[in-house]
């Protein structure tokens, strides 16, 4: 006979749902605010590695979606250390949504 499993669900504590309903979340002050200067100065300084935002994994640009300049930090050596704090910040939030969501809990 089944029954019925009983789920905790942890309330998230440092995220927010922006919108009630959207699922899009904010975790303010996730990383430095002296960080992310650093960061915005950073990404000034290298143009060459910017690009024009790309959407889906087939990397399309569509300004009425995404109307943004991008640079990739990942597998760039001098952006190492960005990198390393970007994922630990998102490790963390990562963390919290699994109290709450469980598809969070599956392999990535």
């Amino acid at each position: 006979m089944n029954t019925p499993t009983e789920r905790r669900v942890e309330s998230l504590v440092s995220i927010r749902e922006v919108k009630a309903g959207s699922f899009i979340f904010e975790r303010p002050l996730a990383l430095a605010p002296a960080f992310c200067g650093e960061v915005i100065e950073r990404f000034e300084a290298y143009p060459e590695q910017q690009h024009v935002g790309r959407i889906s994994q087939i990397r399309v640009t569509d300004p009425g979606v995404k109307a943004t300049t991008d640079l990739v930090v990942s597998n760039k050596e001098d952006w190492r250390d960005v990198d390393r704090m970007f994922f630990r910040s998102l490790a963390a939030a990562l963390g919290e949504f699994r109290g709450t969501y469980p598809y969070f809990k599956g392999p990535f």
